[in-house]
């Protein structure tokens, strides 16, 4: 392998403009940081109550979440459209709350008490239990209550780490 002369202009400006990049590249991912606690704080969850004068949201039904960063600059609009519906039961309103207010969410569901085995080792006569997980992703928390049977999202009594 042949070396580089040391006298060549071109190959000294492209090892330094190589050491200016990594420093910008640094910068950018601050900023791309900022950006995602900006849009954090910058969106509303959706969630199910009897009484829309509760402020404490725990045991409340988690529906869904719009946030600038996923739905545009017209988020808070379309979750005003949104809570214009009503869910079934009677009594029941959609109420829109800053995502600042819910921390972590739970999904309970019922499985075989044996699901997470092998399918031809499961027995086919194992009781059905009632079990929570807790999820501090809400996306990640209704995608894994729409995969399960009988499944509720709600929110949690433990707000979690902020």
């Amino acid at each position: 392998m042949a070396k580089r002369p040391t006298t060549n202009s071109k190959a000294i400006q492209t090892e330094d403009e190589v050491k200016l990049s990594k420093p910008e590249e640094i910068e950018e991912t601050d900023e791309v940081i900022e950006e995602e606690a900006n849009s954090k704080a910058e969106s509303v969850d959706i969630i199910i109550v009897k009484d829309t004068s509760v402020k404490d949201y725990t045991g409340a039904i988690f529906v869904r979440q719009y946030s600038r960063s996923v739905h545009g600059d017209d988020f808070e609009a379309l979750a005003d459209e949104f809570c214009t519906k009503s869910p079934k039961g009677s009594g029941k309103v959609y109420v829109k709350v800053p995502s600042e207010n819910i921390g972590r969410v739970e999904v309970r569901y019922r499985e075989k008490a044996d699901y997470e085995l092998h399918l031809d080792k499961q027995d086919p006569n194992a009781p059905i239990e009632d079990k929570v997980r807790m999820f501090d992703n809400k996306a990640e928390a209704v995608r894994f209550g729409s995969q399960k049977i009988q499944s509720t999202v709600v929110v949690s009594r433990n707000k979690g780490k902020k």
